[in-house]
């Protein structure tokens, strides 16, 4: 009876489990449709052409390789590296092999059907909608600037949690959110385990006026 009983536990816990939505800011988006923003405004992450393992940071609008740690692949809909089990790997395809012929499309930043919801979704992924952007923008200038071309396509830890960072969304500092059970590596710029992220938790809030505090 008992055995009975951890057994269901166990499926409950699983089904639990299973229901619990990641967000992916790129869900739909195939990635050969998009590419480096040349003014540097936007942080993105683009998969390899033949390895899961590993992906491309923009950055100044060229495209800096990069590798996930061991036991994590690249999860394009994600925009990071995440656990082999729950990750999707999805590869480009190399653009000699792109049949852009007759379709009047080729790959760039954005294709029209996407500029403009894509951007607004990005630029909101971490905010609700009615937050007035500049307000947003120069409250955290000194946080990480994304006006200037050098740290627009960079990420900047988050003093307060280590599963959180800093980057910039159509000129916007945005949080970006690691995957349960991974932490913000500043050094790799990406979410890594525990032990490579060396994380130190600053106590001050960078989010101030952002969340109702109620006092005990």
């Amino acid at each position: 009876m008992i055995g009975q009983l951890s057994f269901v536990l166990i499926l409950a816990a699983a089904a639990s489990a299973a229901s619990i939505e990641i967000y992916r800011p790129m869900r739909g988006v195939d990635p050969n449709t998009v590419s480096c923003d040349p003014d540097g405004q936007i942080f993105l992450l683009l998969p390899s052409y033949t390895d899961c393992n590993a992906f491309y940071s923009c950055s100044n609008g060229q495209e800096v390789p990069f590798v996930c740690p061991d036991g994590l692949i690249f999860d394009f809909e994600l925009q990071g590296c995440d656990y082999e089990w729950r990750a999707n790997c999805t590869l480009r395809t190399p653009p000699d092999e792109i049949d852009v012929e007759g379709s009047g499309d080729e790959p760039g930043f954005l294709h029209e059907d996407l500029a403009s919801s894509l951007i607004d979704e990005l630029a909101n992924v971490a905010r609700p909608v009615n937050v007035e952007q500049t307000n947003i923008q120069s409250a955290h200038d000194s946080i990480l600037n994304c006006h200037r071309v050098e740290t627009a396509s960079t990420r900047v830890a988050y003093k307060n949690d280590c599963q959180r960072y800093w980057r910039c969304l159509n000129g916007v500092p945005q949080v970006g959110f690691c995957s349960d059970g991974l932490f913000f590596n500043a050094a790799t710029q990406q979410c890594d385990f525990e032990a490579n992220s060396k994380c130190l938790v600053q106590q001050d809030d960078e989010l101030k006026g952002e969340f109702i505090v109620y006092n005990k």
